[in-house]
């Protein structure tokens, strides 16, 4: 009886508890065989919140699989529809450029076909529906590949490689720290695209999405946006091995594999109905703060979202060009993360410390609720909310951090 009351009033009062596992059981559980490996994702996961990546990669905890056609699917078939298409162009020496809409139609109509009989063992073939959707899954990949031809047109960088893969077995390592404690950490992932200018001094990463994305220098301090400098790292480090000068970054940008709705108060003309619609799918990141190199990555300036004026770059669009300098220490610092965050999965903290970005937080969309006891009711639960600073100041932290703590426990 008393023990039952003791347990009753514990979940009464019940506060912050101290989560931590023992350094050798997370050893143990996110560190197999002294490896902590993972992707990008999975290191964005912990910063977004420690439980949320404890329950998810280290006990594994899965939702129920549906037999039907997710988000995540549409992804994986338009990544490879794309990828297909530009490897045959690049077999046979041509340019995105040069596809007329006729052949642009039925290349993709057969790649399509292709690709979604694999899918979900043939999932889009199963009901009406799904056999409608793929119309629509084929008028989007080539409403998006004729974006790509239009872009090619204005610029002068072209792809080198498409889904360009480190530490997935094909040969190239991945991003690796060996901590002081002996465990490494290996960082995986696949770059899209990666683009060589004409002249064979720059290179450009771009990301497709089929949703919406964007990068801030907020949410890259914070660790919860590593992706696209994560890529544009690796593309450093490739192409370091392979070319005997040093290739600068140009740029990383989103290409959207979407097409939105859009809606015009009185009747238009198709062209000026896809120009509005283009408008909405400018590609987001960041380009290098050079008149000349931001040109080469698009003459026509339709589809980055920087503006040049007579007297330079725009003046409300700095936050979206980086210097050379600013590049070099996004990178310096994106390494020194990833091996930090390594150290800190491995020293055990598992806690609900979920962050707060204005009236955004990781809670919204999470499937582990239900086991994380995360509840503001309780003492000393609280969101862990970000400190927002200027650009300056966190290019200024960033090297900082970098410079002043070293490798930070790697050797």
């Amino acid at each position: 009886m008393r023990e039952s009351r003791k347990t009753a009033m514990t979940g009464l009062f019940a506060g912050a508890g101290e989560e931590k596992l023992p350094v050798l059981l997370a050893e143990q559980i996110f560190a197999p065989n002294r490896r902590l490996r993972g992707s990008v994702t999975r290191f964005e996961c912990y910063h977004s919140c420690p439980f949320q990546h404890f329950a998810r990669y280290g006990l594994k905890l899965k939702e129920r699989q549906e037999y039907r056609f997710q988000a995540m699917d549409l992804g994986t078939l338009l990544h490879s529809a794309l990828r297909e298409f530009g490897e045959n162009l690049k077999a046979s020496g041509r340019r995105w450029k040069d596809v007329g809409e006729e052949e642009c139609h039925s290349m993709c109509a057969e790649i399509l076909e292709r690709l979604m009989s694999r899918l979900r063992n043939e999932l889009l073939m199963s009901t009406a529906q799904y056999r409608h959707q793929q119309e629509r899954i084929q008028l989007l990949a080539e409403r998006s590949i004729r974006r790509i031809v239009a872009l090619d047109a204005v610029s002068q960088f072209h792809p080198e490689a498409y889904e360009c893969s480190c530490g997935g077995g094909n040969g190239v390592a991945p991003l690796s720290y060996r901590l002081k404690n002996g465990v490494r950490v290996e960082v995986m992932g696949q770059i899209d695209r990666m683009d060589l200018d004409e002249d064979g001094r720059y290179f450009l990463i771009i990301d497709y999405k089929t949703g919406s994305s964007a990068v801030n220098l907020l949410e890259v301090y914070y660790g919860l946006r590593m992706q696209l400098l994560t890529y544009l790292l690796v593309a450093k480090n490739l192409l370091a091995k392979s070319r005997k000068e040093e290739l600068l970054p140009a740029g990383m940008l989103y290409f959207f594999l979407k097409y939105p709705i859009h809606t015009f108060g009185a009747k238009v003309e198709a062209a000026q109905a896809r120009k509005e619609i283009w408008k909405e799918l400018k590609m987001p990141g960041w380009v290098l703060a050079d008149e000349e190199v931001i040109r080469a990555i698009d003459s026509s300036l339709e589809f980055i979202k920087v503006r040049l004026t007579k007297n330079g770059i725009n003046a409300s669009d700095m936050s979206k060009v980086k210097t050379t300098e600013e590049f070099s220490i996004l990178l310096d610092y994106i390494d020194y993360l990833l091996a930090e965050t390594g150290k800190n999965i491995l020293s055990g903290d598992i806690s609900p410390n979920p962050y707060q970005l204005n009236d955004r937080m990781p809670c919204t969309f999470c499937p582990y609720q239900v086991v994380c006891g995360f509840d503001l009711t309780k003492e000393g639960l609280r969101y862990r909310k970000l400190e927002k600073q200027g650009d300056a100041e966190l290019i200024a932290a960033m090297k900082s951090a970098r410079k002043g703590g070293g490798k930070h426990g790697v050797d």
